[in-house]
């Protein structure tokens, strides 16, 4: 049996469950082959879409957010949509590889890549099972354009927003949102800052802003080092060298780290007893498998401020509006340990440690009844 994985290089958190999927296929002895569809679309048209996301946001965040309302308000399960149409363009091309691997499952984890397997689908006969991974915590536009088979959310409680926007109830399955294995292991606190060069006998703080490094990480983090000097802070820019560099010329007290971008995140984690992040969701859904107080600061309008949302009213997170509110939510989360423990029974209630697993599971046993 084989699986093929599409995603796109639109933020990191797509390819992320990817490979959570991928990781949890292999366990089970599933060939997977994982491809950036983008890449199909034309020459450095990857690098382009991506670069293009990631300056948008970084610079222009309103901008994305009216984007974003201006797809909530064209988007309609009867007509298509230009950018349906666009991936579109480069289907055939995709479809070449389908029939070369001839792959029992097609997985999905970004719109791009699910529009472009509906139109094959209407085009086309298809045997694999078809199945899409959505990586954020609301119904985003056009996600009623597709035609697959199983559509996996990351919570039952935004079951009738996909209803409403014309997904057919029975593809729904709330197994929840992807995480790598490795997230799910929980490792001692004090070992862990050991291992990591940190004061085990110090409370640390885990400050990010994406895999791109967006918002005021720089002032959240001026912050924490002029009124939390005796707290340790590792800070992660991702692939913001400009903030990285901004880094080299403030000047900060002994007990913040700055770092680029690192594999470690998870060790990272277990080793905080908070993170302050913006709202992606796969950054989220890794930090509540391990049932960690976060703070959600800058969402980008659009999926992040849902995700923002549902956070806060499930009691999962805490949110800021500014860095003194930040710091006034740090000092909470210090000192109140009932306030943590609100936050971590209620992320244990909503999130399932297992969902890469009972995806691939159930994945592999569609593919075998559609053999037989």
């Amino acid at each position: 049996m084989k699986a093929l994985i599409l995603y796109t290089n639109t933020g990191a958190g797509h390819a992320s469950a990817g490979k959570a999927i991928c990781n949890a296929l292999d366990n089970l002895n599933i060939k997977t082959v994982e491809i950036d569809t983008l890449s199909f679309a034309g020459k450095n048209t990857s690098k382009k879409v991506e670069n293009s996301y990631v300056s948008i946001v970084k610079h222009s965040p309103r901008f994305f957010g009216s984007l974003y309302k201006a797809g909530v308000k064209i988007s309609n399960p009867k007509i298509k949509s230009i950018i349906y149409i666009l991936n579109s363009l480069y289907a055939n091309k995709i479809y070449n590889v389908i029939t070369s691997e001839n792959p029992d499952i097609i997985i999905c984890t970004h719109i791009f890549c699910a529009q472009t397997i509906s139109y094959l689908k209407n085009k086309y006969p298809f045997n694999s099972i078809t199945a899409a991974i959505i990586t954020d915590y609301t119904c985003a536009p056009f996600w009623e354009e597709t035609n697959l088979d199983y559509f996996f959310i990351p919570h039952k409680d935004l079951i009738n927003e996909f209803i409403s926007k014309g997904i057919d109830k029975n593809k729904l399955l709330s197994f929840g949102l992807p995480v790598h294995s490795k997230f799910k292991q929980h490792k001692s606190k004090v070992a862990t800052k050991k291992e990591l060069n940190l004061d085990p006998n110090m409370k640390h703080i885990l400050l990010m802003g994406g895999s791109m490094g967006a918002g005021n990480i720089l002032e959240s983090t001026r912050i924490l080092s002029d009124k939390l000097p005796n707290i340790q802070v590792t800070v992660i820019c991702g692939h913001n060298e400009e903030l990285f560099k901004e880094f080299n010329k403030v000047k900060l007290n002994k007990n913040i780290n700055i770092l680029s971008f690192t594999d470690s995140i998870d060790l990272l984690m277990d080793a905080s007893d908070i993170l302050i992040t913006k709202p992606g969701g796969l950054t989220t859904t890794e930090a509540m498998t391990k049932n960690l107080p976060i703070i959600m600061i800058n969402p980008i309008p659009g999926v992040e401020s849902a995700n923002c949302n549902f956070f806060k009213s499930h009691g999962m997170a805490l949110a800021s509006n500014s860095v003194n509110e930040t710091l006034s939510l740090c000092k909470s989360l210090l000192t109140d340990d009932s306030l943590c423990n609100s936050i971590i029974q209620a992320q244990k209630k909503n999130i399932n440690l297992n969902t890469a697993d009972d995806i691939a599971n159930f994945l592999i046993k569609q593919a075998n009844h559609r053999r037989e």
